[in-house]
Formats: C-alpha cells, structure tokens, sequence
C-alpha cells in the first residue's frame, strides 16, 4: 500500500518441522551471518524459546518491483 510496490509471493503446501532439528537449522543459518562463535551464542540463547521451521517450495514463487514505473 506504500511505496516502492516491491513484494513476493509464495504458493504452495508448506512444510512444518519442530523439535531438536530447529536447533539445527537456526545454527546453521546464524552462523552463516555471525560466524560459528555468534551462530553458537544465538543458538543457545534462544533454546527454550518454542519455535518452528517452515519450508515453502520456491518452485511457485514471484516477485515484483514497479519502483521504476511509479513516480518519486
């Protein structure tokens, strides 16, 4: 509803995981960004929080940018 008119949109059956492999995951991405050390201490500070994986196929996925066609 506000300018740039940028989004995605993702259809598909989503996939959602729970349990030790969320830990796992987020691991993996927060060290991707903070480095081992970081992605270790993110980690831990977040294991009692309940959390959930969500994985959506992006064989269904499109994304548009009309920043270029609307005016400043």
């Amino acid at each position: 509803t506000s300018p740039p008119f940028r989004g995605i949109e993702a259809r598909a059956d989503a996939e959602l995981e729970t349990g030790g492999r969320v830990d796992e995951v987020r691991r993996r991405i927060a060290s991707r960004y903070l480095g081992e050390e970081g992605g270790d201490r993110f980690t831990s500070a977040r294991a009692d929080v309940p959390s959930v994986i969500v994985r959506v196929p992006k064989s269904d996925a499109r994304s548009w940018d009309l920043s270029k066609i609307t005016a400043d």
